[in-house]
């Protein structure tokens, strides 16, 4: 989809230190823009726990200081040139939230 619609590629399942516990792995990284795009399916996070743990992560993500955005796994598939338009307005305005420091 990124080669297709001129976005610059990711890098893909990559582990990250990230505040408040173990490594977690992101779907999709554009390091230097801090984003990260979530893929999810329904077979993997149709779940009451998978809700809560998707919750969770996305959340020390964010006090690590990078964007996240979601996806479905049905958007990447049926609508890809939408969601290559939201990616590459998401990578266009770089400003990461400040990460939180714990004392």
């Amino acid at each position: 989809m990124c080669i297709t619609a001129g976005l610059p590629q990711p890098e893909v399942n990559v582990w990250l230190d990230v505040l408040g516990g173990d490594p977690l792995q992101a779907d999709f990284l554009w390091r230097e823009a801090r984003l990260i795009v979530e893929a999810d399916s329904r077979g993997f996070h149709d779940t009451a726990s998978a809700f809560e743990q998707d919750r969770k992560r996305e959340q020390r993500f964010q006090a690590g200081g990078w964007r996240v955005s979601r996806c479905t796994w049905n958007q990447v598939e049926r609508e890809p040139r939408r969601l290559a338009g939201t990616i590459r307005s998401l990578l266009t305005h770089t400003e990461p939230p400040n990460p939180v420091t714990f004392p």
